[in-house]
């Protein structure tokens, strides 16, 4: 497609249009993973926090796995895929509660995730607002996708809520992205 681009001199909308809505898609799904990762990250540290406040009690064994059975009693789900979800999660409890240099890498990691552009995209897309303005804040031509004629690469202008504004390439949210270790 960046070649037709470059050779026609005009950006090739019609073909295009697929590999727009599965950028925006893109967005939405590295979101949504991200996303869950970090809730992922907060309960195993707070439970791993929550057994470390027991400190010396003599029934902290009794206590510890009532804590991680009170998490876990949410996620009871008959369906075997689901099963073996909670069977990964309780393990990631199980480990936090014994393996503290896991559990502040887990910290330092969900710490260093902050991605922001990404995040100020998808509200951008999916709700048609200007990133931390509030409800109602109309952003301009939210879903309008443009190609970055360098990579060829989908991108679009976000604003912020301070009158800044600023074009977000996927691919280079995708190179950010893949520096997270």
């Amino acid at each position: 497609m960046l070649n037709q681009w470059l050779e026609e001199e005009k950006f090739p909308a019609m073909d295009a249009m697929y590999l727009v809505a599965i950028s925006q898609c893109w967005v939405f799904g590295i979101y949504e993973i991200l996303r869950t990762w970090r809730q992922l990250a907060t309960e195993v540290v707070e439970h791993a926090e929550a057994c470390g406040a027991l400190g010396n009690d003599p029934e902290i064994a009794s206590k510890i796995i009532a804590l991680r059975e009170k998490r876990s009693a949410k996620l009871s789900r008959p369906d075997t895929t689901e099963a073996l979800h909670d069977k990964m999660y309780v393990d990631h409890l199980r480990r936090a509660e014994s393996d503290p240099e896991w559990v502040q890498s887990i910290r330092e990691a969900k710490e260093g995730l902050k991605p922001r552009k990404l995040e100020a995209l998808r509200i951008t897309l999916a709700n048609q607002e200007v990133p931390g303005a509030g409800k109602g804040s109309k952003a301009y031509m939210p879903a309008y996708t443009r190609g970055n004629q360098t990579t060829g690469s989908m991108m679009w202008l976000i604003e912020f809520k301070d009158g800044t504004s600023e074009f977000i390439d996927r691919q280079a949210l995708a190179d950010e992205l893949g520096g997270l270790n």
